[in-house]
């Protein structure tokens, strides 16, 4: 199952963006024991509105996400999070699982 972050850049904020998710929040979170990888993907084409970015986290199971989502909110990972959130807008959040 995959745990989904969907959201826009803020404006001005698009590089900055790019080299935090590839040299400090995908790193931070590929060492959370819960998530198996993480992906972001950025929208190159499609109807409709917004958002971007989405960001892919692969989760085990429910019991997982919980863990993830309920996890140590250690000084690192408040850095990591203010840090995303100062460079996002609109996200939301999706949980998607395989059907067949």
């Amino acid at each position: 199952m995959f745990y989904v972050y969907l959201y826009d850049v803020k404006p001005g904020k698009e590089q900055e963006i790019r080299e935090w998710l590839k040299n400090k929040g995908t790193p931070y979170w590929k060492k959370i024991p819960e998530i198996k990888s993480v992906n972001t993907y950025i929208r190159h084409f499609g109807l409709g509105p917004r958002p971007q970015y989405q960001t892919w986290f692969e989760i085990e199971d429910l019991v997982s996400l919980g863990k993830f989502l309920e996890g140590s909110r250690d000084e690192e990972r408040e850095k990591v999070y203010w840090e995303f959130w100062d460079l996002v807008t609109n996200w939301t959040a999706m949980i998607v699982r395989k059907v067949a």
